[in-house]
């Protein structure tokens, strides 16, 4: 007869030992006490004195221009390097260039005209250190002698 046929267990191994019983099932634990309330907690104490004056708010440069990064203002004109939107579309940045593009179509502008249409501070530094845009100082106004 060969092994597969037969039934039997191999010569050389032990034989099993009987099963042991199975453990009761351990008693549920005692829940602990609710915890004792807490005291309320206290409102700040009412500050004495006056506020600061700008309230930790970026304060205007010199002749009211507002810094906009290293080496932007509000004056500054802005020249678009290309018509087409960079951005992904639908995001909240892809719309704020259209507002780049509408005033490109109108003439020149300055980044406050930007700003004034919603655009953030920080979609014109990003768009300038990116090549998006251009920026050059405005032209001073001569003199008339």
């Amino acid at each position: 007869m060969t092994n597969a046929t037969n039934k039997t267990a191999p010569a050389n191994t032990a034989p099993k030992a009987p099963a042991k019983a199975k453990a009761a099932p351990k008693a549920p634990a005692k829940r602990k006490a609710p915890a004792k309330a807490k005291a309320p907690v206290k409102a700040p104490a009412k500050r004495k004195g006056k506020l600061p004056a700008n309230l930790g708010l970026k304060t205007p440069t010199a002749a009211g221009k507002r810094r906009i990064g290293a080496g932007i203002d509000e004056t500054m004109l802005v020249t678009l390097v290309t018509m087409d939107n960079p951005k992904r579309f639908g995001s909240g940045a892809y719309g704020r260039y259209n507002q780049y593009i509408a005033l490109n179509k109108k003439g020149d502008f300055t980044v406050a005209d930007l700003l004034a249409k919603g655009v953030q501070a920080s979609d014109v530094r990003y768009n300038r250190d990116h090549g998006h845009i251009k920026l050059k100082a405005a032209p001073k106004a001569k003199a008339k002698a």
